[in-house]
């Protein structure tokens, strides 16, 4: 069986700006739940992982990431 691969895959901000789109309604209520998730609960998650299997490198890697996408989706609440 033959497999085609997408090469123009559609990056999860740009699905997000399609869907606000499509559903604005639904786009706001996320936002307004993603702006009660606080870097600390971000972190508490991280915590929960075993030492064995994600570390202190990694989490703080994974923070970052997830702060910038989240700072990305809160700037779209003022437009």
């Amino acid at each position: 069986m033959l497999k085609i691969v997408r090469k123009n895959r559609i990056k999860t901000f740009d699905a997000f700006l399609e869907a606000r789109q499509r559903y604005p309604n639904a786009a706001n209520v996320w936002l307004e739940h993603l702006n009660k998730v606080s870097n600390n609960d971000i972190l508490e998650l991280f915590q929960r992982i075993p030492t064995e299997r994600i570390s202190q490198t990694a989490i703080e890697f994974a923070q970052k990431i997830l702060e910038l996408n989240q700072h990305r989706l809160r700037e779209l609440r003022n437009t």
